[in-house]
């Protein structure tokens, strides 16, 4: 038959040579028209009759295709973990057979049943090994499906500009063929939340109004009536308070369309409080509240992680529109609940990201609440503390939990801290609030500096550091301003302290501290050994030191065809290294491996890789050399390993630190090395100079080397620094040194 010539499909041939059940055809048809009408119940019903009958006639194909329509209908219910679990088991079944249309939309199901779920890291698995099929297949339309899938997971994860690219390349190929409205529509709808996300409200608007026009005559009433209703808020956030009232009145005609229950009922508030969260941003937190009014029975009932907390998050900031700190709190306090909940647990750097990024507002803004009125320091500390080690910490296996995160615990890790101190700085919504923590106990300083002014200013002073041309003069100008900003309200406070601490947060996180210019014209790197760390309470438990040296040195690396060439400068650094250190672990060129790192790491106590490294929006990457061609070692296979032993890794290659968007790098090679026990991570922050680099690593291994300065890298680093730092910042600002508390 055709279907299988062209696509290796026998579903349709099996069907008509099993047995008949012209009830059991009805009932599939009832299913797949319901589901069309957006009957969701109906169809849930229709479907389970077909099955029942379907099993009972032996039809093994009439019984998989009903289960597909029960399968749709509970995503389309937004049932995340029943969706999940379904599709798990229907997808083995359909595994076994040929009928490769039926998988692969199976598949498609479970992705955005396993990201509405938050199990975003087998959601991308998932619709990777679905475009994988449906081009092996032959199904344009369901490999179209799967960009816009694949889209939508970008879009939930906050990358919008690879969402918008994804949503580009797919609307392009549709216009190539005569492919379903549906295709259309769903690629307009990700190209506008792109465009709502980025603030681009008048494109939205245009984006939305074109996805409109593709559902409009598909009898799709459900996604029809949303859509119109998503018009309605863009329109609210663009201040056309009468085109949204006309848009929303079609909407709920639209509605009326469909049956009565929960299916209609949980549509209409999600649509809803689409429409109160942009209200309350741009309008009036009255209307806002009268747009959700209600709701709360309804989204109780409703097994979808996003739309219960989005429903959380606009009450919460309904509340606050309204000054009602407490109503505020509560629903911040049920939005976190909620939250963990789904994400019981944090098994991946992605997952970390998907938490921050879910939980991040909620709470940061318990903690606004908190700080605003009457409490002690350490309350305050402890509380951020508790948030900031779940989104930085990762291996449960080797370091304290969240719940460790009590004043007790934190006392006790600062309480010794008799040369240094620690400064913990947090962006709130309208503040920001330093900590500053030693052998003195805690002190809260609510600084001057407004977050978002802040922030451009890290922007420009990290894109002045890491530009070799940029003026010298306005350099040292942003260093000092933001000296003054977060520094100055604490000398009295760093008095003869010889080593500083600092937990930075958001575009914090950015800043080369090393490069900061006090008022005496000097850098702070002359001042202070300086130390970035993730969280305070990332305490890892002690295990038998280790002597081993690993020494990396890859060269010219091929990844994904793309030649990253040899780099002289550090082929020279890693020799001399290898000469200098007579019991080193030596590994040059193609043996250079991911398993023959790994399988060394395990043993050694220092650690120095010279070569490239990538860096992606969800990670970084060290270039090595695999069977055939290049590898990736990976952060999360790095963050994977029990690296304890190791005291120092030096990861002498461009961007392994961070980059600008740091709140978008969960996976960054530093965090990764602490996460998995390394005790100090010096690493860049942009492209490094091969030269410059060379000398500095140089200067710094012969301090680190020495008698005096054996074992303190924050040290040998401060002696190294000092003997660059009349260069500009480019060549020696970018490296920091990072690592834990202890």
């Amino acid at each position: 038959m055709v279907l299988q010539v062209n696509h290796h499909d026998s579903w349709l041939s099996d069907f008509l040579d099993a047995r008949q059940s012209s009830k059991a055809t009805e009932m599939l048809h009832d299913a797949m028209q319901a589901n069309k009408m957006g009957d969701l119940d109906g169809a849930i019903r229709a479907a389970d009759a077909a099955i029942r009958l379907f099993h009972q006639n032996n039809n093994q194909p009439g019984g998989l295709r009903a289960q597909f329509e029960r399968l749709y209908a509970l995503r389309r219910k937004s049932q995340g973990q029943s969706c999940s679990k379904e599709s798990a088991t229907l997808d083995q079944a359909v595994k076994k057979t040929g009928y490769s249309w039926l998988r692969i939309q199976i598949l498609l199901e479970r992705t955005s049943c396993l990201a509405m779920s938050d199990n975003f890291d087998d959601a991308w698995e998932t619709v990777a090994h679905v475009q994988t099929l449906a081009k092996f297949d032959n199904y344009q339309s369901l490999q179209l499906r799967a960009i816009a899938t694949e889209a939508a997971l970008h879009s939930n994860e906050g990358r919008l500009a690879q969402a918008w690219s994804t949503s580009a390349t797919g609307l392009s190929l549709f216009f190539e063929h005569a492919f379903p409205s549906e295709r259309g529509f769903q690629f307009y709808s990700e190209l506008e939340f792109s465009s709502e996300e980025a603030g681009q409200w008048n494109l939205a608007a245009l984006l939305q109004k074109e996805a409109i026009f593709y559902i409009r005559s598909l009898g799709r009433f459900d996604f029809e009536a949303t859509a119109n209703f998503h018009l309605a808020a863009v329109e609210e956030a663009l201040g056309n308070k009468e085109s949204a009232e006309k848009d929303i009145a079609t909407g709920q005609k639209i509605f009326q369309k469909l049956p009565q229950g929960l299916s209609r009922e949980f549509l209409e508030a999600e649509s809803k409080i689409a429409l109160a969260s942009l209200e309350v941003k741009f309008g009036s937190p009255t209307t806002a509240a009268a747009y959700i009014a209600g709701l709360d029975s309804v989204i109780s009932k409703a097994d979808n992680f996003t739309v219960r907390l989005d429903y959380e998050q606009t009450m919460a900031d309904i509340q606050h529109k309204f000054g009602h700190a407490d109503e505020e709190a509560r629903h911040l306090r049920q939005c976190i609940q909620i939250g963990n909940k789904g994400f019981s647990s944090l098994k991946s750097p992605r997952d970390r990201w998907d938490w921050e990024h879910a939980l991040g507002k909620a709470y940061r803004r318990l903690i606004e609440i908190q700080v605003s009125g009457p409490h002690q320091p350490i309350e305050a500390l402890a509380a951020w503390e508790h948030y900031r080690t779940a989104s930085s910490a990762a291996n449960p296996n080797h370091m304290s939990s969240m719940s460790d995160s009590d004043e007790r615990i934190l006392l006790a890790q600062t309480g010794h801290l008799h040369n240094s101190s620690v400064i913990v700085l947090a962006t709130l919504t309208d503040q920001v609030i330093a900590w500053i923590a030693d052998d003195r106990g805690v002190r809260e300083v609510k600084l001057s500096a407004n977050t978002q002014d802040l922030t451009s200013l890290v922007k420009t002073f990290y894109s002045l550091c890491s530009t070799p041309k940029s003026s010298l003069e306005k350099v040292k100008s942003n260093g000092l301003r933001l000296y003054e900003l977060l520094l100055s309200p604490l000398n009295q406070e760093l008095a003869l302290r010889h080593t500083v601490i600092i937990e930075s947060d958001a575009a914090l996180g950015e800043i080369p501290w090393n490069a900061l210019m006090m008022p005496n014209g000097m850098y702070l790197s002359s001042k202070f050994e300086i130390v970035s760390t993730p969280a305070l309470t990332i305490q890892f438990s002690s295990q038998q030191a280790k002597k081993g040296f690993l020494i990396a040195y890859p060269g010219a690396v091929t990844i994904d065809g793309e030649l990253y060439p040899s780099l002289v400068h550090a082929q020279d650094e890693a020799d001399r290294l290898a000469k200098d250190n007579a019991d080193s672990v030596y590994l040059e060129g193609e043996d250079v491996t991911l398993q023959k790192l790994v399988d060394n790491l395990r043993h050694a106590q220092q650690f120095h890789f010279a070569g490239h490294s990538l860096t992606r929006e969800f990670g970084g990457e060290l270039a090595v050399h695999g069977e055939v061609g290049g590898q990736l070692f990976s952060a999360t296979t790095i963050a994977s390993l029990d690296l304890r032993g190791l005291q120092l890794a030096v990861l002498a290659a461009c961007n392994t630190g961070s980059d600008i968007e740091a709140a978008r790098n969960p996976n960054g090679l530093v965090g990764a090395f602490i996460v998995a026990g390394t005790h100090r991570v010096i690493a860049s922050s942009w492209a490094v100079d091969s030269e410059a680099t060379s000398d500095l690593m140089s200067e710094f291994y012969a301090a680190l080397n020495s008698k005096r300065d054996k074992g303190s890298a924050e040290k040998a680093w401060q002696e190294a620094l000092s003997h660059q730092s009349a260069l500009h910042p480019y060549y020696w600002a970018g490296f920091q040194v990072f690592g834990p508390l202890n």
